[in-house]
């Protein structure tokens, strides 16, 4: 028997805060505790109050225990204490296979383990075997005692595996282990350190936190497994009438099937020895038994292809459910009705308000999708304080309000989530690598050098995408049956909404179950239980008390959230993740403990449902069935592949042009912006939600960033520069409306924008700037020196160097700026942009590392924007490197082609002539170096003008890599060119573009269906390059001019 010592005052530092009794005796002598925790949840004097009011204590109180943080005085004794002596008191004798260990975590200080695991497994086998005497054919007792062990073991691994390795590393830095290699030196530690219980219990000790964490955790999974075994012994009878498969004996429980709540309970998958499967569910199933009466009535209605359900048993506060198995399409017409089922699936979730359906709560089984977590299928609102960003208010309910809300489709909310990758019910696929989730896994395991690495998570897959012939299908195929089947549900629901919410309908059947509220996302809530596992905060109770109030910041946002926070920070100190309830006909929420918070919600979700289903209408449907549309092209692959070249001649030549016509085709484009801008004219915000361009070239359906790009700004341009040609105040409204919005989502930002001309700082700084010239608003001008201001600190980490990205498309935007009102602040910024990228070009071995051709990734970008400074600076170096850069280009000038080689690796042709790649950027670089009088220049110019005409055209519309890009070239050549007839034929290229679209809609940049908004790829662009077809003394932005007024 080990001396625990269990008196000891070191234990009592496990306790919480509301576990905690003050002093009155002791004086406060210092605050800083106090002080400290008012930082952490951003606590004005006014909150930190109502959160000490929480703990019945006053201030001075508070203060008090604080003091006493280290030696504190309880109300009464901890429980944990007397079962940690239980569990070093076990049996040591009480043998542990090594299939009782979980195998992902078997090498990781197995021995620490054991105490916990004797006790488990004692334990079990005594509720086990109670069982059987009741049940005698139902378990297979080793096996499934195991499975349970497994389950234990990675819960006890996740809480101490950071504290067992920075012990490690204590114990090798003061010489305490003995051996010659790493892996001696662990053994020893594990031998004779962990596998002592005299030394363990000293570890614990110094970690008081972890032992209650782990004893409380051991405690919970043996009664909620024991309970779940129970309630299968006494309704065996029923299961097998309901959901008849053969449950003879029970071998394994998987418990990782979802979080922990309520105590620790869990969904858990029980296997039995005939291969078959049962679910069970710690809650009521009262909603899964009435949505499968839902989706009886409306397969009764007629929907062609009738939706299936999982079988299900409520039995009040737990229920079981049919285990589906994933399995294949039999064939192409089964993948169809497949995807049409899911497009009925997103209508029932449209009407009903659903949401977090992603990829884990769906089976692609055969041709049928059957969801299988419901929890979510009602939601509820809570109204937050919107003062400080009407926007997001917008947006948020803009969002609420559409198909997207539901998570069956892809959306990205903003650039600011948690989680980066497509986790949607259609979507989900396997192996998307994040950029902002990291997780520790642990390396060199089995040695005294294992230690943590922050890796980025990678998405795992689900059984959500069905297969045929052991392929993946992608929705993105089949986007005609997703929406075929949505607007046969929504016609079937339009068609009979009176009889839906009819009083013996099956709306109000869900009147009194219960459905769960995700208060954050559980990605938020897993995160702090991962960070309060570090050993900072297992030494002491009131400092993970105090690291789980930090959700107290939320509560800025109303006073009806400082009802619910005590009651996620409670869950979280069980370890749990925060559970929340309401009733579909009840304004009350309930918490993990059943407590109900009356007058939480405004509305029911059962309002909410009749307002979901007042709003049903044809205008409705289509404005759906686009949001549909746009967000499964996010899904589409190779969307950066060209379509097949058009015929398209250049040398036409017909009668005189009306330009007229592109004007009207550009105020076309200006009211279909109008028309699908989300614009809320109280507020004066609008924003665009469609397909865009994410951080990493990947298409996101999301609302669109602040860039020139494909965002915000270049809407705004476009649009700007329309009302001034129009002189209609309408898009001039939407272009101050949708700047509004650019300036919200800005002063929003936490990280750096960057420096880019097309996406970052300069883009800002360059929009302004032309905003300033349009509008006549001084005012804009001084946004854009701020934004020029914000880019110096960025310059160093630039390592794109170039006109999209970089500093010579910085440095482009500089020099225009400089010219409005000569301001020496931004001559200094290009300076230091010249600098930066002389710098990077000076130190290349072109041989060794060949720089790309062209404007916008290539030496022609560098060149004009080192000889444009050059030239206001007077500066030779500039004007050496520039030219270097002009002799390098000119190297890779193919005569016979007539063209400047691509050097592009991922391409197919070794020539191009776009704006992005190719003689047309390339020309548009040398208009900009005319006044140089460079005889190469002007050579450069004639070829890139012939060989545009020759081959440029005919392959989409877009500015970036498309004919309005290569007009916009032909249009400011025309302008400084001597070529006789070159106006002439680019009004008869632009003519035949505008026949093209009348005969088959604008072609974008990217190889998708659905309208894409942005500047370089999108509406906003043509309607820009028809508006210079209009009037050609509009500036060129793809050369990053600005009006000059």
């Amino acid at each position: 028997m080990v001396d625990l010592k269990l008196k000891s005052s070191r234990w009592n530092k496990a306790a919480y805060l509301n576990e905690r009794a003050c002093n009155d005796d002791l004086l406060v002598e210092k605050e800083e505790g106090f002080d400290e925790w008012k930082e952490v949840g951003a606590f004005k004097e006014l909150d930190i109050a109502k959160r000490i009011q929480i703990e019945q204590l006053n201030e001075n109180q508070f203060k008090k225990i604080l003091q006493q943080k280290h030696d504190p005085l309880l109300k009464s004794d901890l429980k944990f204490e007397s079962v940690l002596q239980e569990i070093y008191e076990i049996d040591s004798s009480i043998i542990l296979d090594e299939q009782d260990f979980s195998d992902d975590y078997l090498r990781v200080f197995p021995s620490f383990y054991k105490p916990f695991l004797r006790y488990a497994k004692q334990s079990l086998t005594v509720g086990i075997n109670k069982l059987v005497k009741r049940h005698e054919e139902t378990f297979l007792l080793d096996r499934l005692v195991s499975s349970i062990l497994n389950t234990i073991h990675s819960k006890l691994v996740f809480l101490s595996f950071k504290t067992l390795i920075s012990e490690l590393h204590i114990a090798k830095l003061t010489d305490q282990l003995e051996g010659d290699t790493p892996t001696d030196r662990y053994q020893f530690f594990e031998e004779y350190i962990l596998n002592d219980p005299v030394q363990t219990f000293k570890l614990l000790e110094l970690y008081p936190v972890l032992a209650r964490l782990m004893v409380e955790v051991t405690t919970k999974q043996i009664q909620n497994h024991i309970e779940a075994m129970t309630h299968f012994v006494d309704d065996y009878k029923k299961i097998t009438q309901e959901i008849p498969k053969d449950y003879a004996e029970l071998v394994r429980i998987q418990a990782d099937a979802g979080d922990s709540h309520q105590d620790g309970r869990t969904v858990m998958m029980f296997r039995f020895a005939s291969g078959s499967s049962l679910v069970y569910k710690p809650r009521s199933l009262a909603i899964d038994i009435h949505f499968n009466q839902l989706i009886e009535w409306v397969n009764r209605k007629g929907f062609q292809h009738a939706l299936i359900s999982a079988k299900s048993i409520n039995c009040g506060t737990y229920g079981w459910q049919e285990f589906i198995e994933a399995t294949s399409c039999v064939d192409q017409d089964g993948l169809n009705r497949f995807y049409y089922r899911q497009g009925g699936y997103i209508a029932l979730f449209y009407m009903l308000g659903s949401v977090d359906f992603h990829y884990e709560n769906v089976i692609a089984s055969g041709e049928h999708p059957v969801l299988i977590d419901l929890e979510t299928l009602f939601h509820q609102n809570i109204e937050l304080k919107s003062i400080e960003k009407p926007f997001l208010k917008l947006l948020t309910q803009e969002i609420r309000e559409s198909v997207l809300s539901s998570a069956m489709l892809p959306f990205k909310f903003s650039t600011s989530e948690l989680i980066d990758f497509d986790l949607s019910g259609l979507g989900g696929e396997k192996g998307q690598e994040s950029k902002k989730v990291l997780m520790p896994v642990i390396e060199d395991i089995g040695t005294d050098e294992m230690h943590l690495t922050k890796k980025p998570v990678v998405s795992q897959g689900s059984l959500n995408v069905p297969r045929m012939n052991g392929d993946l299908a992608n929705a993105a195929d089949h986007a005609d049956e997703i929406q075929a089947g949505f607007q046969a549900m929504y016609q079937i629901l339009l068609q009979s909404r009176n009889a839906l919410f009819d009083h013996d309908g099956p709306i109000y059947a869900f009147a009194n179950d219960k459905a769960r509220h995700v208060i954050r996302a559980t990605e938020v809530y897993s995160r702090f239980l991962l960070s309060s596992t570090h050993p900072d905060y297992l030494q002491n109770g009131i400092d993970r008390v105090k690291l789980f109030d930090h959700l107290w910041g939320m509560a800025k946002h109303g006073e009806i959230l400082e009802s619910i926070i005590p009651y996620e920070c409670t869950d979280l100190l069980k370890h749990d993740i925060p559970y929340f309830t309401f009733r579909v006909n009840s304004t009350s929420i309930f918490t993990s403990n059943g407590e109900e918070i009356p007058s939480f919600y405004a509305q029911t979700a059962m309002d909410v449902v009749s307002n979901n289903i007042k709003r049903l209408s044809d205008e409705d449907m289509e404005k759906q069935l686009k949001y549909m549309h746009m967000s499964l092209d996010s899904l589409s692959k190779d969307i950066w592949d060209h379509r097949e070249k058009r015929k398209f001649d250049t040398t036409r030549s017909g009668k005189k042009v009306d330009r007229k016509i592109f004007l009207t085709e550009a105020i076309e484009i200006g009211n279909n912006l109008v028309k699908n801008a989300i614009w809320n004219r109280e507020e004066n915000y609008a924003l665009w939600i469609a397909p865009n361009l994410d951080s990493d070239g990947m298409l996101r359906m999301s609302p669109l960033g602040p860039g020139l790009y494909d965002g915000i700004m270049g809407l705004v341009v476009f649009l700007a520069q329309l009302a001034k040609v129009t002189e209609k105040k309408l898009y001039k409204n939407l272009a101050q409306a949708a700047l509004k919005f650019f300036n919200s989502t800005i002063k929003t930002e936490k990280t750096s924008s960057g420096i880019s001309a097309f996406n970052g700082n300069a883009s800002f700084a360059f929009g302004m700037a032309t905003l300033s010239q349009l509008w006549n608003d001084h005012s804009l001008l001084q946004k854009a020196y701020e934004f020029i201001d914000r880019m110096e600190s960025d310059i160093r980490q630039d390592q794109v160097y170039d006109i999209v990205g970089g500093s010579a498309g910085a440095l482009l935007v500089c020099l225009e700026i400089y010219q409005l009102e000569q301001n020496e602040r931004v001559l200094q910024v290009a300076n230091s942009l010249g600098e930066h990228l002389c710098d990077y070009l000076a130190q290349l071995d072109l041989d060794q590392q060949p720089l790309l051709s062209g404007f916008s990734h290539g030496a022609a970008g560098f060149s004009t924007a080192l000889i444009k400074l050059a030239h206001v600076m007077d500066n030779k170096r500039y004007d050496e490197v520039g030219k270097k850069m002009l002799a390098y280009e000119h190297s890779l000038f193919h005569a016979n082609s007539q063209n400047w080689i691509d050097l592009r690796q991922d391409v197919k042709h070794t020539h191009a002539n776009f704006w992005c790649h190719g003689a047309s950027g390339i020309g548009l670089a040398r208009t900009l170096l005319l006044p140089t009088k460079d005889q190469q220049v002007q050579k450069d110019l004639e070829v890139a003008i012939r060989q545009t005409l020759r081959s440029g055209f005919g392959q989409g519309h877009s500015m970036c890599h498309g004919d309005l890009g290569n007009i916009d070239f032909l249009i400011s050549a025309s302008q400084v060119a001597d070529h006789f007839n070159l106006k002439d034929l680019v009004d008869q290229c632009g003519m035949q573009i505008i026949e093209e679209r009348r005969k088959e809609g604008w072609t974008f940049g990217l190889n998708v269906n659905s309208e894409l908004y942005g500047f370089m790829l999108g509406l906003s662009g043509i309607g820009y390059g028809l508006l210079r077809l209009w009037d050609s003394s509009i500036p060129s932005v793809i050369s990053l001019q600005i009006p000059k007024e």
